[in-house]
């Protein structure tokens, strides 16, 4: 631990799943809307001392739920379905502020600069606000969209929250960048690259163990996309295009596409009706231990066609797990994250998409020694606990700020 324990406020998307253990047995927690990463630093700020109390939100609760047990409390409060962007959250606004306001709290840490983001700023405790994307740079593919008003109303409020913040992260030097350029933020700024559990690792070490005693049976060229949202940001067309080109030249191909929007009902649909759905399976959403399991045991290459990507969790996830990386070259946060461990290419030319994935479906050495590198990569530069370690020292910062404005205003 970098500090002494604080009573720490974490506040956004955060699944419970990892908290679980810090409350009573058998204690039923309603289903929340969630990033896995922030309930895991949640619970490894705990294993380091700190108090923790979790602000977050249902799409399933009606009213305002809490748990608590040993150094951890929890609040849920209920988020609406609908229309919530276009009066900026107001509603989940009032039920989170005087929660956060009277929590006792040193420091709300917010992930993303949206309506926790906001409530948190609202409170008046000292607010550190982590950018998990730039919103104008997401904005601008939803502009001409389906998305456009919920998504300029979202971008309107992250500005306001950006420029009032005093203590800013960003999860990769392009985000950090973008929102500087865009937004001129008068906050003291870091980067913290987002983080991979070891134990993503050990898992691809088993697999890779037994493949190695077994034998790859299957001769069969694997790739996975993990994606969320079948929209022009994330490419999901575009892949489909370049993923036929390379089942004509390497008929003996499978492509497993994850994530909202690739059901087969969804992206499986329109993959149908333009003839695209040869060797494809449509899996859509999964939970976290199944994508793990098939992008250790099932998957060669991770195909990531994203558009943009502030960060890129996914790419890391794979490398992690030893599985080499075709994904964007000028893909915002991709080429930051997958350096040395992967394929970069233009997301916009199909063809070279393709080509990419058939080098590597032709040449199992190269594919090793970009997993070998990955592994090598997430380990050393994304570490879970290096992402700890740097919140805190972000901490401590804070803290003695605020110390020096208390000694001010005695």
């Amino acid at each position: 631990m970098l500090l002494d324990p604080m009573r720490l406020g974490i506040t956004g998307p955060v699944w419970l799943d990892p908290l679980r253990e810090h409350l009573p047995v058998g204690v039923a927690l309603p289903s929340t809307y969630s990033f896995p990463l922030v309930g895991q630093l949640a619970a490894e700020l705990m294993r380091r001392g700190h108090e923790v109390t979790v602000f977050c939100g249902s799409y399933t609760v009606s009213s305002t739920e809490f748990f608590e047990g040993g150094k951890l409390r929890v609040w849920v409060v209920p988020l609406r379905v609908q229309r919530a962007p276009y009066d900026f959250y107001a509603r989940e606004r009032q039920l989170l502020r005087p929660l956060m306001r009277e929590s006792g709290c040193d420091l709300i840490h917010a992930h993303w600069t949206y309506e926790f983001a906001a409530s948190a700023q609202d409170s008046g405790l000292p607010v550190l606000v982590t950018a998990h994307d730039s919103p104008f740079a997401i904005l601008r593919h939803f502009f001409l969209g389906a998305g456009r008003a919920v998504w300029t109303a979202r971008a309107l409020l992250a500005m306001k929250v950006i420029r009032q913040a005093r203590y800013l992260t960003s999860v990769s030097p392009y985000c950090l960048e973008h929102i500087q350029r865009t937004l001129r933020p008068r906050s003291k700024s870091w980067v913290v690259a987002n983080g991979i559990d070891e134990a993503w690792s050990e898992f691809g070490k088993g697999k890779k163990k037994l493949v190695e005693k077994e034998g790859d049976k299957s001769g069969t060229f694997r790739a996975t996309t993990v994606l969320e949202g079948f929209s022009r940001r994330k490419n999901g067309q575009k892949a489909l295009r370049a993923w036929a080109g390379v089942v004509m030249k390497n008929p003996d191909s499978r492509l497993t596409m994850l994530g909202t929007g690739y059901e087969d009902s969804g992206a499986g649909a329109w993959a149908r009706e333009q003839g695209l759905a040869a060797n494809v399976r449509f899996l859509g959403r999964k939970p976290q231990a199944e994508i793990q399991r098939i992008l250790a045991e099932e998957t060669d290459v991770l195909f990531h066609p994203s558009r943009e990507e502030s960060f890129g969790m996914a790419p890391l996830e794979a490398m992690a797990l030893g599985v080499p990386v075709v994904g964007g070259r000028n893909a915002g946060g991709v080429a930051y994250v997958v350096g040395n461990a992967g394929l970069l290419v233009d997301v916009e030319n199909i063809d070279e998409m393709a080509g990419a994935l058939l080098s590597l479906a032709r040449d199992p050495g190269m594919r090793m020694e970009l997993g070998n590198n990955g592994r090598e990569r997430a380990g050393k530069e994304f570490s879970f606990q290096r992402m700890v370690d740097h919140y805190e020292s972000v901490y401590a910062n804070i803290s003695r700020d605020a110390g020096v404005a208390q000694d001010l205003s005695k």
